[in-house]
């Protein structure tokens, strides 16, 4: 295993740190006669020994003794197999195993790199005591003294450190990204100076770009411009977001298409739509549906669209196991991080706003929205923007679209309801017409067009005519036909 997919493997197992938890099946972990569990030691000889191991938030792997590359369990054995075992911590390397040979308190952990919070450095990857099984960084100085993550020191330092044999150290480990923070403003802070955050360690500006909750109902944020101005001029990483309030999909097709409108011009990738007040009073699946309509426009628009709102709100007004792959930012006021229920990964924490238990909740005297970036955003992979708008008016027979979409140029499921209905027609009145197509092909010789036919020349291999082709398909351009499509032939 390389030294870039071990440290990988160790910061992905942090990323879930709270969904462990008691949650391991009995082919997982540790097995101490009764129950099981992953141990410190265990977390860094699953990575070792399995180097395909993926992070599966229940499964995991177990690995017993006799199977793992030492034969043994005990974090000592491991810390044997090593080379250039040392007391000394001023010049760790990334990758080092840590160990704490205090008898009867004996732990483990795994150095992945430089990491400064609160004046401490190094951070360290590890499990807290037996059998609670949650994954957490700590930070180790120079004399091997162990600290929380806020700083203070824990009650045991580490007390040797080694090389692991199982990895090749011969190349530049992947960089481990510190933690950054952000805020988020809106019309609510008018006029605070961008740069007074800049200047306290805030990296990130999430900007209101618009909602639907004013009067008028749609609105462009009066100090997006402003702040955006700003933002670019501190060379911030810059988001956006949405207030929502749409109580049908298409509702939220709409909403869409004006935060697109708002964003056309702006160097902003990552965007989010902010789920609460009053859009949470409706139903469980119907909620998820229209948040995952918005996030789809959005997409589709060549944009990363997230969702926010509260943990209790992830974990109960929606169904979140539908939405894991649309980033999640979530609000929970509070010094532990959020717990969801789905294994959504946490990309940002907003732990402060009035109300801050980390840090003051004011900067130069202006109460913010303040967050904690855990996954570091990137554009790579990005399209093209382009902007979704209600137009005026429609070009397209119902019966040109339905053949468009037997030809699978509108797409499946709620993307061709998102496609259609972003593009101005009335999706269920397309929808019947396909049905009432695919209907009538039943039973009937068809043939699906590929690259090169055109009419003529369909019409010549099945002994028929062009006209007939035309006439059974409801074709409105008998020059125009597309590649996949199925045509009846009669």
């Amino acid at each position: 295993m390389n030294i870039s997919d071990y440290i990988s493997k160790l910061k992905q197992a942090h990323d879930v740190p709270n969904y462990y938890c008691n949650k391991f099946p009995k082919n997982c972990g540790y097995y101490d006669g009764s129950r099981y569990s992953w141990d410190c030691w265990n977390l860094i000889k699953t990575i070792l020994a399995l180097p395909g191991w993926e992070d599966t938030r229940v499964t995991g792997s177990y690995v017993p003794p006799k199977n793992f590359i030492t034969g043994d369990c005990d974090g000592y054995h491991l810390l044997m197999q090593c080379t250039d075992r040392s007391k000394d911590f001023s010049n760790l390397k990334v990758g080092a195993y840590l160990y704490i040979g205090d008898k009867g308190h004996e732990h483990a952990g795994a150095y992945i790199g430089d990491f400064v919070v609160d004046g401490y450095t190094f951070n360290v990857v590890e499990c807290t005591s037996d059998w609670e099984s949650k994954v957490q960084y700590t930070y180790v100085d120079d004399k091997g003294r162990r600290f929380l993550y806020k700083g203070g020191p824990q009650g045991r330092s580490w007390t040797d450190n080694g090389i692991l044999p199982y990895i090749e150290y011969g190349e530049e480990p992947a960089p481990v990204c510190p933690t950054a923070y952000g805020i988020d403003v809106s019309r609510y802070q008018k006029g605070f100076d961008l740069n007074s955050a800049k200047a306290e360690g805030f990296s990130y500006a999430i900007l209101k770009a618009g909602g639907a909750d004013g009067n008028p109902k749609y609105y462009k944020d009066p100090s997006f411009e402003d702040f955006y101005a700003q933002a670019k001029a501190d060379k911030m990483y810059i988001g956006a977001y949405y207030f929502g309030n749409a109580f049908s999909t298409e509702d939220a097709i709409k909403e869409a298409s004006y935060f697109c409108q708002y964003l056309q011009g702006k160097d902003i990738v990552h965007v989010y739509y902010d789920v609460e007040g009053a859009m949470l009073n409706q139903g469980y699946t119907h909620l998820t549906e229209i948040i995952k309509t918005f996030c789809q426009v959005m997409i589709n628009a060549g944009y990363a669209c997230g969702i926010y709102t509260s943990e209790s709100h992830f974990n109960s007004r929606f169904d979140d196991s539908q939405l894991v792959l649309f980033p999640h930012w979530v609000a929970r006021y509070s010094k532990t991080a959020p717990k969801l229920k789905s294994i959504a990964l946490v990309e940002i924490w907003q732990f402060g706003g009035s109300t801050n238990y980390i840090r003051s909740s004011k900067i130069k005297g202006t109460t913010v929205d303040q967050d904690r970036i855990n996954i570091p955003w990137t554009d790579e992979g990005s399209q093209p923007k382009q902007t979704y708008v209600i137009p005026e008016s429609t070009s397209k027979s119902i019966e040109q679209l339905a053949i468009e979409v037997l030809a699978g140029l509108w797409g499946n499921g709620i993307v061709r309801k998102v496609r259609l209905t972003a593009a101005g027609y009335d999706y269920n009145s397309v929808q019947n017409r396909v049905n009432q197509v695919a209907e009538q092909r039943k039973g009937t010789k068809t043939y699906i067009v590929k690259k090169g036919d055109t009419l003529s020349s369909i019409a010549k291999r099945y002994n028929t005519t062009v006209d007939a082709l035309v006439k059974a398909n409801n074709i409105p351009n008998k020059n125009q036909i597309f590649v996949d499509q199925e045509l009846i032939i009669v």
